[in-house]
């Protein structure tokens, strides 16, 4: 057997069991790349050689056990990409009471916004040892906020995740 001269690159996305997430967990498999999912659910199937913590990402300890799982299988890690979001249906800003309107709103922010933050700050160290890069998906209610099924709780979180990943970009290098 012969050794890699290259150590052997990692990934963990959030959000990785289903939809968006899923293509790219199997794109990075495809291409070589161990990842670790971290998610809600633990899928039927994942691509060979990836792995699946079953968690929240709204708790920092469930995101930093995903770039642990991943550091301690390939060394450190390359790729972060953060994707688990939730969706508010499209409900507009009338459509309920505002206490129901506001625990929409901190739900959407806690998983679109928060999660995001707590996988960006457990990534952050490995990725910087070895020069690697955070991923963010959005949607198109980052930049455009009618016209595409996206409510106001959902856009408002997206249009904050867009703004947070600028500003971590800023903090960490």
């Amino acid at each position: 057997m012969t050794e890699r001269s290259d150590p052997q690159r990692s990934a963990v996305v959030t959000g990785g069991s289903s939809g968006i997430g899923r293509a790219v967990v199997d794109r990075f498999a495809a291409v070589g790349y161990t990842v670790v999912v971290l998610d809600r659910e633990r899928p039927a199937s994942m691509p060979a050689g990836s792995e699946v913590v079953v968690g929240d990402v709204t708790t920092a300890a469930a995101n930093e056990e995903a770039v642990s799982r991943a550091v301690d299988r390939t060394g450190g890690l390359d790729v972060f990409v953060g994707n688990a979001g939730i969706h508010d249906g499209g409900s507009r800003l009338l459509d309920q009471p505002g206490e129901e309107l506001a625990a929409l709103v901190r739900r959407l922010l806690e998983v679109d916004v928060l999660g995001y933050l707590l996988g960006a700050r457990a990534a952050a160290e490995p990725l910087a040892e070895r020069a690697g890069c955070m991923i963010f998906t959005l949607s198109d209610a980052s930049f455009v906020v009618s016209g595409n099924g996206a409510g106001v709780a959902y856009c408002t979180a997206k249009t904050w995740s867009q703004n947070s990943a600028c500003r971590y970009a800023i903090s960490v290098c």
